[in-house]
This record gives structure tokens, sequence and C-alpha cells, in this order.
């Protein structure tokens, strides 16, 4: 239950409207409970002509009812069918607004818990997302979150149920105690019941939110890569591999659903057997005369409307095992400390810093070394190239200078200050990033222009158009800069949504600037408009360059190449074709050996 009690500070902000749940639930219950005593009354006092049979407290409160409504049964033979009415309907109203503000308490409750389990993936740093699919992402956001908000309607019925059966079970003791004792006596039956029902439910209950991970990300996997799935006639396989972890789902489900289900036919039978014995003892009291038709008619009244609450606690703590599965995983993730810490006092970002320093970088992901002792320089200005193999380290370093992760040791300097001291919003405010796997959001290319910079002024959006070598384009599509690029910007081809991406990288006019193979995917026309605009962005700016195509790199100021995590060569294109070393070989490679 531990899981359970993280959600406190979530309801915390909503305990008024719980005082409220609280205390509707509890005149509801209330209401409901004097449906019994009145049965009691009803055919005690006014269709027996016989005298009653309850004795002790419970004909006090039957005298105390009497005094309320009257002795007279032509006036009780109304009063009371017209009482029952005016209970129901009462409870009715308490009810609606009991429900109410359960349901809008969930409702925000589930809100509250996906924006924060959105703010929080957006914290974590890349080497968390990296490990995990997306996919499993959103059904936690989805799915877990959906099992929770369903959670917190099971726990008014562990608020206002207990305080119906409370009332029906003293209503029970005071009409019969003897009997009361032996319907006690069947409580264990009921409790054991319950608890080998809901054994298996966490197990279970996990097994199915991990399946339904694999099964969101497979369905994620499908939307995203549906162009290649159709291209190499993939379709049978994906459908298959989607089919068997469906049915890993079902088969999850349908053990869940078991344990579920069978509480219900269970507690039903044993409801009857006690029921059947419960008409064979009273049946004798009245053949005995030690009981009267009003005693039994309002004893088993106030059994039968004691089903109600219990059948809904125990479904409640049937179903609270999945509830904790479902919390624990989404506070893995919220209590999850897989993030790039924040100085408590951060240094502001040098904004004439005159150099960038790596310093001994040493980077692990999981047991695999990615970077050992890189060492290196720039001055502001500088173009840098950064070259190698895949895999060779030339990403992580850039994603350190980012601090989407940090190094596992040493240190990047701006000046003599660690930017580890710096707010990583600042830092990264001094940042362009141009990637080859551009990201556009699903919006107008205005905003998409604009999210280099939410803080500037719309009015110089154009004009990073333009530089970028956009303008033209976009003039001539419907609506202009108010078009939709859609979904990652799928409306756009190849190479206007990197003219796009790179006027939102001039829209940022951020003294730092990194390409990331911003051209390895395009065809030789685009390659050459992107280019231009390109051109552009590097001017002025201390630029980091990522490239596979050493054609686009020839006017770098250095060039470092990169061999399993270290440099093994630096120098201009010139320096490091006259070394005849690994530059010199990629090189030959890629111009089929075609002199320089």
């Amino acid at each position: 239950m531990k899981a359970l009690i993280k959600l406190y500070p979530y309801l915390k902000p909503y305990r008024i409207q719980i005082f409220w749940v609280v205390i509707l639930g509890a005149a509801m219950s209330f209401l409901q409970g004097l449906v019994a005593p009145l049965t009691t009354i009803l055919f005690n006092d006014v269709f027996n002509t016989a005298p009653g049979g309850e004795t002790g407290q419970m004909k006090a409160i039957n005298d105390y009812l009497l005094n309320f409504l009257g002795h007279d049964k032509a006036t009780l033979v109304v009063a009371i069918p017209l009482t029952f009415v005016g209970l129901y309907f009462l409870s009715g109203i308490f009810r609606y607004y009991h429900f109410y503000i359960v349901r809008v308490i969930g409702e925000k409750l589930s809100i509250d818990l996906r924006k924060d389990l959105q703010a929080k993936y957006l914290d974590l740093n890349i080497s968390y997302h990296q490990k995990f699919a997306s996919g499993g992402m959103m059904n936690k956001i989805l799915n877990d979150v959906q099992y929770i908000q369903q959670g917190i309607y099971l726990y008014a019925d562990f608020l206002r149920e207990p305080i119906l059966t409370a009332l029906l079970f003293l209503n029970l003791l005071l009409l019969d105690p003897k009997l009361t004792l032996y319907t006690i006596v069947s409580a264990p039956i009921f409790y054991i019941a319950i608890k080998q029902t809901s054994r298996g439910l966490r197990k279970y209950g996990l097994l199915s939110q991990v399946t339904l991970d694999t099964l969101t990300s497979t369905l994620k996997e499908t939307f995203d890569g549906v162009k290649i799935i159709q291209s190499f006639g993939l379709e049978k396989k994906v459908k298959d591999k989607f089919a068997a972890e469906s049915e890993e789902f079902l088969r999850a489900r349908k053990k869940i659903v078991v344990h579920e289900e069978i509480a219900g036919p269970l507690s039903e039978f044993l409801g009857a057997v006690l029921f059947s014995a419960l008409c064979i003892y009273v049946g004798k009291g009245i053949i005995n005369g030690t009981s009267s038709p009003g005693v039994v008619v309002g004893f088993l009244m106030a059994l039968g409307l004691m089903q109600k609450p219990i059948k809904k606690l125990q479904e409640a703590v049937i179903r609270v095992q999945q509830i904790v599965v479902c919390t624990e995983r989404i506070f893995e993730v919220l209590d999850s400390d897989d993030k790039v810490i924040q100085a408590s006092n951060p240094k502001p970002f040098p904004k004439n810093f005159q150099s960038i320093s790596f310093k001994d970088l040493q980077f692990s992901y999981g047991n695999e070394t990615t970077l050992k002792h890189v060492n290196f320089n720039v001055k502001r200005g500088e173009i840098v190239a950064i070259v190698g193999e895949s895999g060779s380290g030339k990403s992580t370093v850039m994603n350190l200078l980012e601090r989407f992760f940090d190094p596992s040791k040493g240190d990047i300097y701006l000046d003599n200050i660690p930017i580890k001291e710096m707010s990583l919003a600042d830092l990264r405010a001094n940042i362009a990033l141009v990637t080859q796997d551009v990201f556009l959001f699903d919006d107008t290319i205005a905003a998409n222009i604009q999210a280099g910079n939410l803080n500037k002024d719309k009015s110089h959006i154009k004009e990073a158009a333009k530089m970028a070598n956009a303008d033209s384009f976009i003039t001539r599509l419907e609506g202009s800069y108010d078009y939709r690029v859609g979904e990652r910007g799928q409306k756009l081809s190849g190479g206007e949504k990197q003219r796009i991406s790179i006027a939102r990288a001039l829209f940022r006019d951020a003294p730092i600037l990194i390409l990331d193979e911003a051209t390895s995917a395009l065809d030789s026309v685009s390659e050459i408009e992107v280019q231009k605009g390109i051109e552009q962005l590097m001017k002025g700016r201390t630029c980091f360059v990522i490239a596979h195509r050493l054609s686009t790199i020839r006017h770098a100021h250095r060039i470092l190449v990169f061999h399993k995590g270290t440099i093994v060569e630096t120098g201009s294109h010139e320096e490091l074709l006259e070394k005849r070393g690994a530059y010199f070989k990629f090189y030959q490679i890629q111009t089929d050996g075609q002199p320089t």
C-alpha cells in the first residue's frame, strides 16, 4: 500500500472536496440505513395484529420513530411508504453530488498525473529515453493513469460503504443478537474467498501492463514506419508480430478477468447458503413465538441491503491490486533521478566567451564505453568538423555539450566556467541544433520557425526563412507561413523540412551551432538549396559539424577524426590528406580514389 500513499500529495489539493465526499456519502448511507427499521415498524405495527417481537434497544428506536410518525395505523400505512420515497429522494440528491465530486476529483487527478509525467519525461536525460520505448511511456500516461483515475471511485466506496454496512449491522444486532452472531461466523468464509481471488491480480496486473507497453510500442512503430513496411512488403510480419503480442496481452487479461469475475458468483453462492440457513432459523423462531414477521422482514431487509456495500467493498479490494501495480509503474518514472542535475546557484552564460574546452571527457552507456579521454579546444568563431565511423562517439560529444546527459568523467568549459555550473535553459538557449532527422511540430510553418525562440518577435520569421533559402517555396504553399506541415512535417519534402529547421536555428540566433548530419539524407539538388541556408547560418558562429559526406566539410578550420571513442587525427582537410591516415582512407572511399 506504500504506492497508494504516494498519491496523497496529488489528493491533498482536493481535501475540501474529499471532505464533502465523506459527508455526502455518510448522509446517503444514513438515509438508506433507516429503511430497515422502518420496514420492521411497517410489518410489526401496521400489517401485524400480534404484538411485535422486538425488544430492548430496537424497541426503543421503533418507539422513537413511531412517536415521530404517529401511532395511528391508517396514518402509518401511508406515512412509512412516503417516508421511503422521501429517504430515497434525498439519498438520490446526496448520491448525485457525492459521485459528481468524486468524478471531478478523478478527472483532475488524471490531468495532474499526466502533466507531471510529461514534464518528467522532458526532464529525464537522453539515456533514459534510449532505454525505454516511447510506446511504453505513452501507455503509462494514458492507460495506467486511467486505472488510477478509476481507483479514485473505489476509494469513494471505501469511504462510503463501510458507513452503510455499519448502520445495517447495528440494525441486525439490535433486532436479533444471536442471529447476527451466526451471520458474523460466516464472515471468514467470505474473507478467504476474496483473498484467494485477489491473490493473483497483482501479478497478472503487472504482466498485463507490461505486455500492453509492448503492444503500444509496436502500434506506434507501425504508424511511424508505415512507408518502410509497405515498401519492403513487411505487412504480414508486422501484423503477425502485433497479433502474437495481442494474444499474449489477451492471456494476461483472461487471468485478470477470471480472478475478477469468479468473486461475484462465489460470494452470491455463499450468500444464498447463508440466506437459506437464516430462513430455517427465523422460520422456527416464528413458529415457536420467539420472533415476529416484522423482525424477520426487518432483519432480511437489512441483510439484503448489506449485500450491495459488501459487494462493492469486495470488488474494491480485488481491483485495488491493479491500481497498486499502475501506481508503482507511474512512480517509477516520477521518482526516477535519471536526469541532468541542475546547478543550485547557476552562473550566467558567458556571452563573450572566447573558447570551448573539452577536457578529458569519458562516457559510458551501460557497460559500453563510448568516449575515452577526449580533449580538444575550440576558439570562438571556429568551424570544427567531426568525422568517424558510426558509433565512434561523434554525436555523443555534442550531446554532452548540450547536456542531454553528463560525462562519466571530465568537463566541458566555456572559458573557465564548467557548463554544468550554468542553468540548462541558459546553456541551451545559446546553442542551435540542426539534425539529419528533422522534427517539425504539427503546426504552421511560422510556429515551427518561431519555436527557435519563443521570446523573439514574430516579425523576424520571414527574414530567417529568406536567409535559410526557404521563403521561395513557403510563399508558394496554400496559406504561406500559416500552412500546417502535418505530423513531423510529413506534408513537406526532406529538403523543405531541412530548410525550415535551418530557419528555426537562424531565428534562434545562438552563438553556438551544431550541425548533425544536416544534409546526409538529401539528394544533390536539395543539398545545394539547403547548403545555401547553412552557409548563412554558420556566419559568425562557433560551429560543430558532424558529417559523413567529407565534401561538405572541406572548408572547416579544423577536422577531428574519431575512432572508437578517441580522437585519432586532427587538422585541416589538406593536412589530413597529407598524413594519409584514417581521414585519407575515408576520403579515398568516398571519392573512389580520385585525386583531391
